[in-house]
């Protein structure tokens, strides 16, 4: 005897049969969205170290101009400001590579020009 002679036998497709394939069927068209949230929400926007300096009066790292985070922020190999170091001492007059680095004691701070929140800036990771 066939598998379809024993499915015609006991009724065949029926409510039970369709009921069980909707409720596995729902699960598989709302997976995919779960995946695509992470493109959206997940993605990490520029940031540096938190100036305590620039947060006292009220100014953001991203609107003072590059005089002002240089002598604060050491610069990567590739030219950019560091994101995950600052200088103990602020740089004043002399801009050398001599003035000794720390980790972000402060936490960071994120350019909200292009996302107002995600989660790398929404989650405090300091």
């Amino acid at each position: 005897m066939r598998f379809e002679e024993i499915l015609d036998d006991i009724g065949g497709f029926s409510k039970f049969q369709f009921l069980l394939l909707s409720i596995l069927c729902l699960p598989r068209a709302i997976l995919p969205l779960h995946f695509l949230l992470h493109n959206f929400i997940s993605a990490t926007p520029p940031h540096h170290c938190s100036l305590r300096i620039l947060d006292s009066r009220n100014e953001s790292v991203w609107s003072s101009g590059p005089e002002t985070l240089a002598s604060w922020l050491p610069y990567q190999d590739d030219g950019s400001f560091s994101s995950c170091r600052v200088y103990s001492n602020p740089q004043t007059r002399n801009l050398s590579q001599d003035n000794r680095t720390v980790i972000c004691p402060d936490g960071w701070t994120y350019d909200k020009s292009q996302f107002s929140s995600t989660t790398s800036s929404e989650v405090k990771l300091d």
